[in-house]
């Protein structure tokens, strides 16, 4: 893509410069970039969801609605990353400043997402899919751990400066008591992810912007249903809504598929949920997921149950405690399926189940509703940010 233009001067305008004229090669060049940093930001967790329009041609009018879509599209962008430059109030009459704006805080973001792609963790452990791995390995709780991130992940302190030079932050003289260290690529990290999250913190509070950290695990396998991995299960290729594949239920089938999960938790608090369609109108989605024999309240504990029509994909969640065990230690824990409608075809997709104790804290878990909007779909596990209060 064409490179990002934030060095706009007056003698770009007095003296009719390339620069110094706003045509549709600089909507363009900003469209792309907008849809190229969204499609990163949602391959790493960060989700957002913009329009953009990336055919512009000379003989194209830009009506104001357009220049505010552009606008919106980027401060989506920096809400869910960072960037030093604040976002203009409007563009409906482009100034030297405000194109310059624009496409800074672009600039801005690639840079700081490239210094987070240099960080990654390479070691085995930090993937190696054990239910507590992080808490044993490190001897600190799951909150604790972090996702590399935004500014906090900016080994080269250089790139840091020049970013932060027109943001009138005092970065600069303190990036001296960062002491930003590499993470070491062998099995042996804590010291290194120690002093890394050290850091973290040093930055956030330099900008003025702190963030709580939760690591979440989706505990079913398979959740999207790529992997074959459901005992007595059909897909369907043509009906889906993450990855190639979801649950089908043909019309009139009564087959009841499974998985098997780890036991649940006496006394944590779950959150479920999946999306669901079905054929057409005026067929009920009458279909349910349930924990086989998780509580000794209800030993089928549905925590996701759906009636009504769903000719397009239907959302539903719903928030569980297991409050005592129905079962001994030598019993497999299985989630199954169980389809009661059989008037239409069904699909199935995007299932979820979260311990949010294990995430959040006995007494401090969230509501369904703060779920449903906070929590994007995710298969194994994520990180998720929430600013604090008052920053």
């Amino acid at each position: 893509m064409n490179n990002l233009i934030f060095d706009r001067t007056q003698l770009d305008i007095d003296n009719d410069t390339e620069k110094g004229q706003y045509t549709y090669t600089d909507l363009n060049r900003v469209e792309s970039w907008c849809k190229y940093i969204a499609d990163v930001l949602n391959n790493y967790n960060y989700y957002v969801s913009i329009n953009t329009r990336t055919d512009w041609k000379e003989s194209d009018y830009h009506y104001s609605k357009d220049l505010e879509r552009i606008r919106t599209n980027i401060n989506r962008l920096k809400e869910a990353y960072f960037s030093f430059t604040q976002i203009p109030e409007n563009l409906e009459y482009m100034t030297i400043n405000k194109a310059n704006d624009i496409e800074r805080i672009l600039f801005e973001i690639d840079k700081i997402i490239g210094c987070m792609e240099n960080n990654f963790i390479y070691c085995g452990v930090s993937n190696c899919g054990q239910n507590r791995v992080w808490q044993q390995r490190f001897r600190k709780p799951k909150t604790w751990i972090s996702q590399p991130y935004k500014l906090s992940q900016y080994a080269d302190t250089d790139t840091l400066k020049t970013i932060a030079t027109e943001s009138n932050k005092s970065i600069e003289s303190s990036t001296e008591i960062l002491g930003l260290t590499e993470i070491d690529k062998r099995d042996d990290v804590f010291a290194s992810i120690e002093s890394t999250n050290n850091s973290m913190q040093i930055l956030d509070d330099l900008v003025g912007v702190e963030y709580e950290y939760y690591f979440l695990r989706n505990i079913i396998d398979d959740s999207s249903f790529e992997n074959n991995k459901w005992n007595g299960a059909n897909y369907s290729t043509s009906e889906k809504l993450y990855g190639n594949r979801s649950l089908y239920f043909p019309t009139g089938t009564t087959f009841v598929p499974n998985i098997e999960i780890e036991r649940p938790i006496v006394g944590h608090v779950y959150y479920g949920r999946r999306y669901i369609k079905t054929s057409g109108n005026n067929a009920p989605a009458d279909c349910r997921f349930e924990v086989w024999g998780a509580d000794g309240e209800n030993v089928n504990w549905v925590y996701a149950w759906n009636q009504g029509d769903y000719p397009e994909w239907g959302f539903d969640s719903a928030i569980h405690e297991i409050t005592a065990i129905a079962y001994d230690e030598t019993t497999r824990t299985i989630i199954r399926c169980f389809n009661v409608n059989t008037t239409a075809d069904t699909w199935v997709d995007g299932l979820m189940l979260i311990d949010l104790t294990e995430a959040f804290g006995v007494g401090k878990e969230p509501t369904k509703e703060w779920c449903d909007v906070n929590i994007p779909y995710f298969d194994y596990i994520t990180t998720i940010k929430i600013r604090k209060e008052n920053s």
